[in-house]
């Protein structure tokens, strides 16, 4: 993003939160979004799909986490007091608002969500023969 408002980089890949007060300012062009479909904060802006780029479907996301070993009554609560705040028509509209797509989600439904996107980044850090130095 620094590179980019720095006018160093001429493209780059930003999450919608980040970048969204820069494109509305001006500051900077929003040109896509790399998700499947297009963004409520900027139903204007084409997918990488609409595009051309057929199979292009990227997502950023956050989840809530808890140590191994919480227990399951711990774990509920904290799956419906989420997921509860997650409908609030405030939160709701405050995440909008910001440029991220509320979800939600059973505890299992997220767990085979990360698992999913392990394997698939795992296959790009594969092909990639990416390393951790």
């Amino acid at each position: 993003m620094l590179a980019l408002m720095g006018n160093e980089a001429q493209l780059g890949f930003e999450t919608i939160p980040s970048a969204i007060g820069h494109a509305r300012s001006g500051k900077l062009k929003a040109l896509a979004v790399t998700s499947d479909k297009r963004s409520t904060a900027d139903p204007e802006l084409p997918t990488m799909q609409e595009l051309g780029l057929k199979g292009f479907s990227v997502t950023s996301w956050a989840g809530l986490l808890a140590p191994a070993g919480t227990p399951k009554p711990v774990l509920d609560k904290l799956a419906q007091a989420t997921l509860a705040a997650l409908e609030s028509p405030v939160v709701k509209a405050a995440l909008v608002s910001d440029g991220a797509e509320p979800g939600g989600g059973t505890p299992a439904q997220f767990a085979q969500f990360m698992a999913t996107e392990l394997e698939s980044w795992g296959r790009v850090v594969r092909t990639a023969g990416a390393k951790v130095d």
